[in-house]
């Protein structure tokens, strides 16, 4: 009795072995994305440089919407 329990011992512990084999092997790293900014990144073309001051258009505008310095 013990050697049908011991091959059916045997027997799991392949099969699980592979099962680890083929779960490594289809593993994929996915990237953690950063979070999201409120407006334009950082570096983006349309950000605003906050030493220049807005024109009055753009001030019309920015009140208007209600956001940015007024």
């Amino acid at each position: 009795m013990s050697g049908i329990l011991r091959s059916w011992g045997r027997r799991c512990a392949r099969a699980f072995w592979s099962m680890l084999i083929s779960y490594g092997s289809s593993w994929v790293h996915v990237p953690v994305l950063p979070p999201e900014e409120d407006g334009p990144g950082r570096w983006h073309p349309e950000r605003l440089c906050p030493e220049v001051p807005l024109t009055p258009l753009e001030r019309f505008l920015a009140e208007q919407l209600g956001t940015g310095p007024f």
